[in-house]
């Protein structure tokens, strides 16, 4: 069984333009020193599960909640590569790589986001999303 990460990659690479635009560039966590542009970068940032009260400790999560960058030198670029990454995801239901999931959802990310997926003066524009599943 792929962990999350490579779900959500092996989801996002699926698609046509996705894959057009950054092919194999979707990277988590870290960003190789190379950093080919446009690229997609992604972090798991929060866990939770669907607490019940026949819920037992130990629970595999049901819910991942990643922060997601589409990074490019054209801001118009960033721009399009985050609307194909909402196209894609939001209000999505059924097959997700080697499972199914119940939902994914996506958002803008706040205002106030920090860029995390850059450094600090490199000219690059970031569309910021937050995107959930619900496993």
């Amino acid at each position: 069984m792929a962990d999350i990460e490579t779900r959500l990659k092996v989801f996002l690479k699926a698609d046509a333009t996705l894959e057009a635009k950054v092919g194999d560039r979707i990277h988590f966590d870290l960003v190789p020193e190379d950093k080919k542009r446009p690229y997609i970068w992604a972090r798991l940032s929060r866990t939770g599960n669907f607490e019940t009260l026949d819920s037992s400790a130990g629970e595999v999560p049901g819910e991942y909640q990643f922060d997601l960058e589409c990074v490019s030198p054209v801001k118009s670029e960033a721009r399009t590569i985050a609307e194909a990454v909402r196209a894609r995801c939001h209000c999505y239901h059924s097959t997700f790589a080697d499972t199914t999931v119940r939902g994914i959802f996506v958002t803008d990310q706040d205002e106030d986001y920090e860029p995390l997926g850059i450094g600090e003066g490199t000219g690059l524009f970031v569309g910021a999303l937050g995107v959930q599943v619900f496993a």
